[in-house]
């Protein structure tokens, strides 16, 4: 079965289904504002409360790894936020009604909005020792990559308040969470004691790095835009200046994968637009 039809399917289940009420258009627009409005609030209320458990900080220092990124690059929650309100405004608009793009998009939007909603609860209170927060992190990952392939990024032309008010932000949130998934992973499992198999930490961190760029070009390459890229390459230096005094290994490693991120991403567009000049001509 192809993406696109996966995604068909998902979204006849979460809006046709007899077994619920949302029915038409206007009740998916709403419902995908809601999410969206949804994400924010737990954010703040995350920010200002411990929601019954340890706060974010305390927790990172339970389960310090190298591959930790400095506290700065954090700072890229804001720019998710603000880009994911704007699309939910400009979905929500009798204009946006019937893009099928959207239709398409929105229940995988709609319960990546959950999985992050239940993400800080879970992660406060360190529900099944980090698995539960590390479980959501995963469900958050892959809906990215599904509502990515909704948008047909790269794929589909689309105008241009659609490349930055859709697809700008989802590959955005989508470069971060891929940035964050290993991170949540190797947290994990120092929080429950592993000590990496008589591997150095040293060697474990490279070796995540080095997996986690070439998936992520593999990503790009399939599924979504350079923005995505540029965010890859923002949490990589995040991690080198984070880890400079701890490792010297994994700060090289880590600004090379940062560089070869962008390096990948430029060939693939003078690739483009060669093949677009060959066309043309």
């Amino acid at each position: 079965m192809y993406p696109l039809q996966t995604t068909h399917l998902f979204n006849r289940f979460i809006f046709k289904s007899k077994k619920t009420t949302m029915k038409n258009d206007k009740t998916r627009q709403f419902l995908t504002l809601l999410a969206i409005l949804g994400m924010v609030a737990m954010t703040i209320i995350g920010q200002v409360s411990d929601l019954g458990g340890k706060s974010i900080d305390e927790s990172a220092d339970d389960s310090f790894t190298l591959i930790n990124p400095a506290d700065y690059a954090f700072s890229i929650w804001g720019l998710i936020y603000l880009g994911l309100f704007a699309f939910g405004i400009y979905q929500a608009l009798p204009a946006q009604r019937d893009n099928p793009r959207f239709r398409r998009a929105s229940g995988w939007i709609i319960a990546n909005a959950l999985a992050n909603i239940a993400w800080y609860p879970a992660a406060y209170n360190q529900v099944w020792n980090q698995g539960l927060s590390t479980l959501l992190i995963f469900i958050m990952l892959y809906t990215l990559v599904e509502i990515n392939r909704a948008l047909e990024i790269r794929r589909t032309t689309v105008p241009t308040t659609e490349t930055w008010l859709a697809q700008m932000p989802f590959a955005i949130y989508f470069g971060w969470i891929t940035v964050a998934t290993p991170v949540s992973v190797a947290s994990m499992l120092v929080y429950n004691g592993w000590n990496g198999g008589g591997f150095a930490p040293d060697l474990w961190a490279v070796l995540i790095i080095g997996v986690s760029l070439v998936l992520s070009c593999l990503a790009y390459l399939r599924v979504t835009n350079f923005a995505y890229l540029i965010v890859i390459a923002w949490g990589f230096i995040a991690i080198a200046i984070a880890q400079q005094s701890n490792s010297n290994v994994v700060y090289w490693a880590a600004l090379v994968g940062a560089v070869l991120a962008i390096v990948v991403g430029i060939a693939r567009y003078f690739s483009e637009r060669q093949a677009v000049e060959v066309i043309r001509n």
